[in-house]
């Protein structure tokens, strides 16, 4: 069985019976998985943690990377369904690591889209098009898919929704909240989100995660 969590936990793992398999895909606070955990040990249901990195177009065309924590018995029996919608399957530990996992993706995925928006507005300001730019990033060893794939569209005024701006904001959230209960700050996390919520409030949640870059160009 594969769920995503809601508020009525208790109530779906009553429905479960002894043995069964529950993979939990979606991305949480650490607190909130291992809360699982334990009340699935607790009604004898087997639990693996498997948060989702990709997008709508990665879901559609299998190419997702599924991040798996707990038994690694456990995940080769999930292997093959996991298979038809994921291309990469990663065990990164225990029980709770994946999620740990899952907060550093959302970082630095967060943090490379505004660093692609900061620098196609700033270059623009300097007489550049998006598409000269995007040139020039390409060619060195700055060159990333997310630069070249996201830059394209940003390029084009294409910000139809394949990762949603809001969801970001939302992990970004759940990133900051863990930096701060081990005691670390992280100057570009909170300046990115800040720009994301700044997005958000300007009705931009719905649009592609890249979309951010119209807060920029205001």
């Amino acid at each position: 069985m594969v769920w995503k969590h809601s508020s009525s936990a208790r109530m779906e793992f009553s429905k479960l019976d002894p043995g069964t398999i529950l993979v939990d895909m979606g991305t949480h606070s650490l607190e909130t998985t291992l809360k699982l955990a334990d009340e699935a040990i607790k009604r004898r249901v087997m639990f693996l943690e498997a948060p989702v990195w990709g997008t709508k177009e990665h879901a559609a065309n299998g190419l997702v990377t599924i991040l798996a924590g707990g038994d690694p018995s456990l995940l080769g029996r999930c292997r093959e369904t996991f298979s038809y919608f994921g291309l990469n399957i990663i065990h990164i530990g225990k029980i709770g690591d994946a999620t740990r996992m899952k907060f550093i993706v959302n970082l630095v995925q967060a943090e490379l889209m505004q660093s692609l928006a900061e620098g196609i507005v700033f270059g623009e300001k300097l007489g550049f098009t998006a598409d000269k730019i995007l040139e020039v990033l390409d060619s060195g060893g700055v060159a990333s898919p997310l630069f070249h794939s996201k830059g394209r569209s940003i390029a084009r005024g294409d910000f139809s929704r394949n990762l949603a701006l809001k969801y970001v904001h939302e992990q970004l959230l759940l990133v900051m909240d863990a930096a701060r209960k081990v005691n670390l700050d992280l100057p570009g996390a909170e300046t990115a989100c800040k720009l994301y919520e700044q997005a958000v409030q300007d009705g931009r949640g719905e649009e592609d995660y890249s979309a951010v870059v119209k807060v920029l160009r205001k």
